[in-house]
């Protein structure tokens, strides 16, 4: 094995494994009871999915991962506000001093006109916002709107179900994703030994080396039988003395397997 293929299957490791990380990490905080700064960021999501074009409104209990275009490094960070004063003992001694004090108290509120004045620019952003968005892109100049809203429908439920699925169901659409490739590459093997028979080590270790993404031996003997099990006679295993086999027929269409696989693989997205 050439060192360019171990560096791109350490990029490849390292890609997967921090996906999987970010993934139970956001399970972890959606967990917790309260749900715990996440509870904020749930929120600029929401807001994000609105101005989506449709919009979208995902229920929070249902939300199992970010819409794909939704940039959390956009997310603002949390405010600091100064930890409150120690109270301080003053002493009234003089009426003028008692009605500036009754002045502060009550004819002025900063904190209520800085909201004020926030809530005033967040409206006339969204007007901005609006303004802009409703005139056309350039971009999609001479494409007919039924066709750009039927893209942006498909796209919208794409991205629901991305957002809404389970971890076993994404886990298992992942799987089905590689079964196609996995299938091209043991046929190639067998094809390449010049034998419809060989013993389950050698295909492992073989197709562990030459596939795209990083699997370990047991994924991929996984991979192997849930294809054995969805193309019944195509591949099989076979148990002798101890020793696993697997045997392809050579004569099997590998596109109508390839049509097969690809097929369960968008059925599992959808």
């Amino acid at each position: 094995m050439s060192a360019d293929v171990i560096l791109e299957r350490k990029r490849n490791f390292h890609t997967i494994l921090l996906e999987k990380t970010i993934d139970y990490h956001n399970e972890f905080l959606l967990s917790l009871e309260p749900p715990i700064l996440l509870e904020k960021t749930i929120d600029y999501h929401n807001e994000f999915l609105l101005s989506l074009e449709p919009p979208m409104n995902i229920p929070k209990d249902k939300l199992k991962r970010w819409h794909p275009e939704f940039n959390l490094e956009s997310v603002p960070d949390i405010e600091e506000t100064p930890l409150p004063q120690a109270p301080e003992e003053q002493k009234l001694t003089t009426g003028k001093e008692v009605l500036e004090k009754a002045k502060s108290l009550f004819n002025c509120n900063t904190r209520m006109e800085e909201a004020l004045a926030r809530l005033k620019d967040v409206k006339t952003n969204d007007v901005a916002t609006e303004t802009i968005s409703s005139q056309p892109s350039s971009l999609f100049k001479g494409i007919p709107k039924c066709l750009l809203e039927k893209v942006r429908q498909k796209q919208a439920a794409k991205a629901l179900q991305s957002m809404t699925r389970s971890t076993v169901k994404e886990k298992e659409a992942q799987l089905y994703g590689r079964l196609p490739e996995i299938a091209r590459l043991t046929r190639n093997l067998f094809v390449a030994e010049r034998k419809n028979v060989l013993h389950l080590d050698v295909v492992l270790e073989k197709l562990s080396n030459s596939f795209s993404s990083f699997l370990t031996k047991d994924d991929m003997e996984n991979h192997l039988k849930t294809i054995s099990k969805e193309v019944p006679g195509w591949l099989d295993f076979h148990n002798i003395r101890g020793n696993t086999y697997m045997k392809i027929s050579k004569n099997a269409d590998l596109s109508l397997v390839l049509t097969k696989l690809n097929s369960l693989a968008k059925e599992k997205l959808s």
